[in-house]
């Protein structure tokens, strides 16, 4: 979700935007960093690529969501529940769909 509005920013102000993720109980940790890393990198600016010759973390990003949210409305493509129950007893829907 940060990713997407980070993405939305930067596209909005031209500037380099870096999607956080604010912790209050962590914020007085001197370890403590708000900003998201993907494999081991720092995301100062989500219109840079993660590595060299790829697109930048905004358009993958981007391509992904759309690809699931295609995928959710489309009516050819059959609904399935989890197949490990046990990520169920977590879930606050559990009773909608009778696991």
């Amino acid at each position: 979700q940060t990713i997407l509005y980070a993405s939305i920013v930067a596209q909005q102000l031209q500037q380099p935007v870096a999607p956080c993720l604010f912790y209050v109980h962590k914020t007085a940790d001197e370890k403590y960093s708000p900003y998201l890393q993907i494999a081991k990198k720092t995301i100062l600016d989500v219109r840079q690529p993660l590595a060299e010759g790829d697109e930048p973390l905004a358009s993958a990003f981007m391509a992904q969501l759309k690809s699931v949210v295609s995928e959710l409305f489309d009516p050819e493509v059959p609904f399935r529940q989890v197949e490990k129950t046990e990520i169920c007893n977590l879930c606050p829907y559990r009773l909608l769909c009778g696991r």
